[in-house]
């Protein structure tokens, strides 16, 4: 007859076996993520993988977080003020102010001819940057759209019959730089006045 004792070190045995085997069979090029279930390490507990940079689980945190997975750290008086903060009725005010100042912007533009947005509602950086929005003339002849048009297709807010999201091509690079650095320009005048 087998004492308790030693059924109980035998068992315990077997637990550090299992263990030690884990432990094992986590070589460096075993990738920690499992696209059905996430992380195989730790099955990132708290949000948080126990995984390397390069996404394999690190030796001797996988019993580690499984049995004892980190608590989520607590958010400082200053987070958690941040967090709170809303804005102002001031701030509301003219936030209402500039978009009703960017709509009649936008009118005007259209009066003039320099502007034919392709999303509904219609783009504010190309007002903003350039006084004007070429996005649907260069979406018709299959040209690139800013980025704000582009995000526009992707939230289903296109206007052109016959184009699809997925088709939508964002401006180039050198042409975001120039963009961009159009509406800085832009704002920085309006700063000055």
């Amino acid at each position: 007859m087998v004492s308790p004792r030693k059924s109980l070190a035998v068992a315990a045995m077997g637990a550090c076996l299992v263990a030690f085997t884990a432990l094992g069979s986590a070589s460096p090029g075993d990738k920690a993520v499992n696209q059905d279930s996430g992380c195989r390490c730790c099955n990132g507990a708290d949000g948080a993988c126990c995984s390397d940079a390069n996404g394999r689980p690190a030796r001797g945190t996988i019993l580690l977080a499984r049995a004892n997975p980190a608590p989520a750290p607590e958010a400082t008086s200053q987070q958690k003020t941040k967090k709170q903060a809303k804005a102002g009725k001031a701030a509301l005010a003219k936030g209402v102010a500039t978009r009703k100042a960017l709509l009649d912007q936008v009118s005007a533009l259209m009066d003039d001819g320099v502007a034919d947005c392709c999303i509904d509602p219609g783009c504010a950086l190309c007002p903003i940057a350039a006084d004007g929005c070429p996005c649907a003339g260069s979406l018709a002849k299959g040209g690139p759209v800013c980025p704000e048009c582009w995000g526009g297709w992707q939230a289903g807010q296109g206007m052109l019959p016959d184009v699809k999201p997925e088709k939508v091509q964002v401006l180039p690079k050198d042409q975001l730089k120039k963009l961009y650095a159009m509406k800085a320009e832009k704002l920085e005048q309006a700063r000055k006045k």
